[in-house]
């Protein structure tokens, strides 16, 4: 089953689950559903009314479910992170574009670099392994440019390809590239999200 089909499920069963609570009462009201599966309740929350709800799934639609949720909660952890990503790389290129020379333009890099590991240190720490290959796919996303690009840009080959050796160590791909059509839940997830129409 693909994501789709469950996105359409999920839809359906949220639409008659508040089409049947707004029938029983004249004013509106919010709702929290809790979705029981196998013991492990997933909240989502619209305010005021608790229903838990037994829904029946299959094992791949379960798991589906469950990726979707987490997707979810990975996009709004990881999305500021990369919209302030291609901020500061808007930033950077209209300022070295009026340096004159290399010294000028290390300086300005060391010192950017040290201000954003500053502002950015704790989050960046706190993702895992799903989140940190989400940042990659959706700084490139933001900016056109791949992670191992951006690195090797504003600070040199070597290292960009230092980082990409790490990065390998945990599966992420500083190469990767954000392609709409493979990249589609994600795409679904900035949507349900409000980061893009």
């Amino acid at each position: 089953m693909n994501w789709g089909i469950a996105l359409v499920k999920l839809i359906v069963i949220n639409l008659f689950i508040t089409i049947g609570l707004n029938a029983q009462t004249d004013s509106p009201i919010n709702v929290t559903y809790k979705i029981d599966i196998n013991g492990d309740t997933i909240v989502l929350t619209n305010k005021s009314y608790t229903s838990k709800i037994k829904v029946a799934m299959t094992k791949e639609e379960e798991e589906m479910l469950l990726n979707w949720l987490k997707l979810l909660r990975d996009v709004d952890k990881v999305m500021p992170l990369a919209m302030a990503c291609a901020q500061k790389v808007k930033e950077a290129d209209s300022a070295i574009a009026n340096f004159n020379k290399k010294k000028e333009t290390r300086k300005y890099i060391k010192a950017e670099e040290e201000k954003l590991w500053k502002a950015y240190e704790e989050a960046l720490l706190k993702l895992n392994r799903r989140q940190g290959a989400l940042l990659v796919k959706l700084v490139e996303r933001q900016t056109n440019t791949s992670a191992y690009e951006l690195i090797r840009k504003y600070k040199s080959g070597f290292s960009a390809t230092k980082w990409q050796f790490i990065a390998k160590r945990f599966d992420i791909d500083l190469k990767s590239k954000y392609d709409i059509d493979q990249d589609f839940a994600i795409e679904e997830a900035l949507k349900a999200k409000g980061y893009i129409k």
